[in-house]
């Protein structure tokens, strides 16, 4: 489902407010975007207890010790995701304590 929200922070499609963003401050590689996005996620809603920026960080750390980046073309391990690039444009926005 794609979002849209607007310069207030509103979820423009359901005109809620949002408390929180976890948003990329720069261009980040699909793939592991995405697996770190998932994974937050996954780990927010499985412990409650869990602070968001809690959640980050043991996201970021989960992310750096995967597989890496592979060369869409020749299918070779380019860098680990413990490479900045992948993981360093995430940035939690809002409200950390949940």
């Amino acid at each position: 489902m794609d979002l849209a929200f607007d310069h207030r922070g509103r979820d423009a499609q359901r005109g809620r407010r949002l408390r929180a963003l976890l948003v990329s401050n720069w261009s980040a590689e699909t793939t592991s975007a995405r697996a770190l996005t998932a994974e937050f996620l996954r780990r927010q809603t499985a412990d409650a207890a869990l602070s968001r920026a809690q959640a980050l960080r043991q996201t970021i750390t989960w992310l750096m010790g995967g597989e890496g980046y592979t060369e869409p073309q020749t299918h070779k391990l380019a860098l680990g995701y413990a490479h900045p690039v992948f993981w360093a444009p995430v940035t939690f926005v809002g409200d950390g304590g949940r």
